[in-house]
Parts: C-alpha cells; sequence; structure tokens
C-alpha cells in the first residue's frame, strides 16, 4: 500500500486530500509545515510527499533543500496557490515530478499521484 506524506499549512487543504484519496488505497499522513514534514520523514518511508511551496516554520521550498541534503529520492508533487518565479525555481529540483494548483481538484489529483507513482515504478525496475 503505497504511502503519502501531505505537507500543507492548511488543514482544510490536508482534509481535501483525504477525502480525494480515501478509498483509494494509500496510506496518508500529515505535517502542517516543512519541519513536521521532516520529523515524518525520519519515521516513514514515503512513496510520495505533496508538498505545499508557501508555509509558516519552514516552506516547501527549504523543505525540499532539506530533503535533498538527507539524500531523500522521494518522488513531489507541490502545490501552490499562484504559479511564479517560485514554483519555477522549485520545479528545478529532480525530486519534484508535477504540481498542482490549490486547492487540487479530485482528477488531477488523482491522475498526478497515479503518473508519479507509476513513474517510481518504472524507474525501481530498471
Amino acid at each position: 500500500m503505497p504511502r503519502i506524506l501531505t505537507v500543507d499549512d492548511s488543514a482544510t487543504v490536508r482534509k481535501l486530500i483525504r477525502v480525494h484519496l480515501n478509498g483509494l488505497g494509500f496510506i496518508i499522513d500529515e505535517a502542517s509545515n516543512g519541519a513536521e514534514g521532516l520529523k515524518a520523514m525520519a519515521k516513514h518511508q514515503y512513496d510520495l510527499m505533496i508538498v505545499d511551496l508557501m508555509m509558516p516554520v519552514m516552506d516547501g521550498i527549504v523543505m525540499l533543500r532539506m530533503k535533498d541534503s538527507l539524500q531523500n529520492k522521494t518522488p513531489v508533487i507541490l502545490m501552490t496557490a499562484e504559479v511564479n518565479e517560485t514554483l519555477a525555481q522549485a520545479m528545478a529540483n529532480p525530486c519534484v515530478m508535477d504540481y498542482l494548483t490549490k486547492p487540487p481538484e479530485a482528477g488531477k489529483l488523482r491522475t498526478a499521484i497515479a503518473q508519479v507513482l507509476d513513474l517510481a515504478a518504472n524507474a525501481e525496475s530498471t
């Protein structure tokens, strides 16, 4: 069963993701900022992370840098309220596979997750 970490300061967005993915066979963990996300990564191995760019305490950009310094290769889908230069910079990270605008639509979220998990599975098998 794939394990997904959702990192977003909005409890509403985290709940929306959980509702969109309910019944699809995922284990979903949540963190409200990048620092909590890094703590969760220390406890569990994730198949995918969905990370908000703009958060208090530690934003998504800093979390990605810290994740890279730990040599963690877990694929990431970014979430953002607006497409801007910050998103473009974050997309340059090799672990970032896609992005979604907030609030995520159920169909787009499910499609992005399926594509990223398929890519990761194919990369592992080669």
